[in-house]
């Protein structure tokens, strides 16, 4: 369901331009922000779940990693991509006119260019960003089918690395004792 939810979310937010009201850019974002949300401990417990007891540390800390890492990876790979269509879709004319061109941009440079100046850069921004958003839909696409291709497990009731492990239950009246004394 959420990586289902995270796609159309994406595929929502590509269609995105001026006229677009707020509150309709927001609920395409509440969808991405449910979905990603749902998917993220899903695959902690797929992962946690496929693996030997003895081994939930080490799949808990490469789920993180990887996460990480991706996350860290795809934000970069679609700032880059925001990056060149914002220079390509900046007319000549505007970049000439642009201190530095192009890449002297920053916000504070922003604000202190002439309004018809600020537009033209903002115009430019607005059309670079949601085709990105278009391009990346489609991996997700792919992550949801992936998603329904795993194997349907039933959840481990205890966190045990030993099959064998001692019953640590209490009972009335008595105090637990576990391995370490």
């Amino acid at each position: 369901m959420g990586t289902a939810l995270a796609t159309v979310g994406l595929a929502l937010l590509a269609t995105v331009d001026p006229a677009t009201p707020m509150p309709v850019m927001l609920g395409f974002l509440l969808l991405i922000g449910l979905g990603i949300g749902l998917t993220m401990q899903v695959m902690m417990l797929v992962a946690q779940n496929g693996v030997p007891r003895a081994d939930l540390g080490t799949a808990t800390s490469a789920v993180t990693f990887l996460r990480q890492i991706g996350a860290s990876t795809g934000v970069a790979v679609v700032g880059a991509m925001i990056t060149l269509r914002f220079s390509e879709g900046l007319p000549p004319a505007v970049v000439d006119r642009l201190p530095g061109g192009a890449s002297g941009l920053s916000a504070d440079r922003l604000h202190a260019l002439p309004a018809d100046l600020q537009a033209a850069v903002a115009a430019a921004y607005g059309a670079a960003v949601p085709p990105v958003f278009g391009y990346v839909a489609p991996l997700l696409g792919i992550a949801f089918l992936l998603a329904l291709a795993l194997p349907a497990r039933q959840l481990r009731d205890t966190a045990y690395a030993d099959e064998a492990a001692p019953d640590t239950r209490s009972t009335a009246g008595t105090t637990r004792r576990d391995d370490h004394g």
